[in-house]
């Protein structure tokens, strides 16, 4: 049995460099891109883009008026197509901003459980 070592070469994730891109993903995609490009540079994992896309567009913070969505359920809808929005975002089909990789990482709690996190590399 080999080995394969986890790098950032073979570990690119397939589906976020070729997948198909969904419409209303890409809707919400580039308006993502248009409000938040500044703060992308400094996001480098898929759990801080989420954070940034519920604080970018929750309806109920008083702080993003104008980037907030019309109500809660267009929230919960683009919270739950948010794996199709990242595709959106780095499928060469899509915008092509970024590549997704896989890496294996140990829990914080249970060092003993090794995690898959994915990392973002932006292209701009």
């Amino acid at each position: 049995m080999n080995i394969v070592p986890y790098e950032k070469e073979n570990t690119q994730l397939p589906k976020y460099q070729n997948g198909e891109v969904k419409p209303e993903a890409l809707k919400y995609a580039r308006r993502f891109h248009e409000i938040c490009y500044t703060k992308f540079k400094h996001i480098y994992s898929e759990n801080h883009l989420f954070q940034l896309f519920l604080n970018t567009f929750n309806p109920h913070r008083q702080d993003n008026i104008e980037t907030q969505l019309k109500n809660m359920d267009e929230m919960i809808d683009a919270m739950n197509m948010f794996d199709d929005i990242l595709v959106a975002l780095a499928s060469q089909k899509g915008l092509n901003l970024c590549k997704v990789y896989l890496k294996l990482e140990k829990s914080v709690v249970e060092p003993t459980i090794i995690k898959q996190k994915k990392y973002l590399m932006w292209d701009f």
